[in-house]
């Protein structure tokens, strides 16, 4: 059969500076695939995200993320379910120190399946406030960079590329990363340039 190259355009609709949702199609289709809705807690925090998906010919919500936070503001647990069967909740707590979170814990039908312990450096998070990353845990807003993922599994079904899983960056003069690392096993290396804009300061 052809092979048609296709491209899929990802759009993202905002009121004022508040992103609502993000709409995927693959193009040349007309037709949007998925759309994830954003709403927001009054102080402005993520609440939930709402994945709709077309198989059944229309968009339907199918998957929710659901954020709670402790009082001071910093993720605490994140919910994930089937609206339709809500015997499919699992959740995720997360427990911070210095600004990052350094262990969450997995959970599944009510028992702790999994845990995972990270380490970072003393450099500034790189994928703070940038768009690309938004859905890279868009709570998950650690200070610095994750260096190392330790997993410890409890239920014997984690498939796992690497434990611990280790990341390395090369910093320009700015402290910013040039060069990001994955694990070997991911064979994964990420590089960035970045444009300095020059702004007059009056």
């Amino acid at each position: 059969g052809d092979f048609a190259a296709s491209a899929e355009l990802i759009e993202f609709q905002y009121e004022g500076e508040t992103l609502v949702s993000r709409t995927h199609q693959y193009l040349p289709s007309d037709t949007i695939h998925q759309k994830i809705s954003y709403t927001y807690l009054p102080n402005g925090s993520l609440h939930k995200e709402l994945y709709a998906y077309t198989y059944t010919g229309e968009l339907q919500v199918e998957w929710i993320n659901e954020y709670e936070y402790s009082p001071n503001g910093d993720l605490f647990k994140k919910s994930s379910y089937n609206p339709d069967s809500p015997d499919t909740r699992s959740w995720a707590q997360y427990y911070w120190k210095n600004g990052n979170v350094n262990k969450i814990e997995n959970y599944y039908g009510g028992s702790l399946r999994y845990e995972s312990f990270f380490t970072y450096d003393n450099a500034t998070n790189y994928k703070l406030g940038n768009p690309f990353f938004n859905d890279y845990e868009a709570s998950l807003v650690n200070k610095n960079n994750l260096t190392q993922v330790k997993y410890v599994d409890y239920s014997g079904v984690l498939d796992l590329a690497c434990n611990p899983c280790n990341y390395a960056y090369q910093y320009n003069n700015q402290s910013l990363p040039v060069k990001v690392t994955g694990p070997s096993s991911f064979a994964s290396e990420l590089t960035i340039s970045y444009e300095m804009i020059e702004r007059d300061i009056n």
